[in-house]
């Protein structure tokens, strides 16, 4: 997973990765894409401006792992889904990606 500081920086990896011109603008809060790279690996790659918006982008990063590893997440199987927002949250925050309040 690649954490975008910028939405600039966002677009050059986008482009770089997928061979494709990112749609990301500048007004969005946040952004996540999958991108299925050699050796058919999924590499996420995520942009968001606020904590509320990496989040909520967080969330879509875990449902694109999920359904490329065929794991079902349901109102009745929640804690996969949460144990992993947990730690990829984690991982961000102590690696620097963000600064919380």
């Amino acid at each position: 997973m690649i954490v975008a500081k910028t939405a600039e920086a966002y677009r050059k990896t986008y482009e770089r990765l997928s061979n494709e011109k990112s749609s990301l603008d500048d007004s969005y809060c946040g952004e996540c894409s999958s991108i299925i790279i050699k050796g058919g690996k999924l590499r996420l790659l995520i942009y968001a401006k606020d904590v509320q918006s990496l989040v909520h982008e967080l969330s879509h990063a875990v449902f694109f792992i999920f359904d490329h590893c065929g794991v079902h997440a349901s109102n009745t199987n929640t804690e996969p889904f949460c144990y992993y927002i947990d730690h990829l949250f984690g991982e961000i925050v102590k690696r620097g990606k963000i600064k919380l309040p």
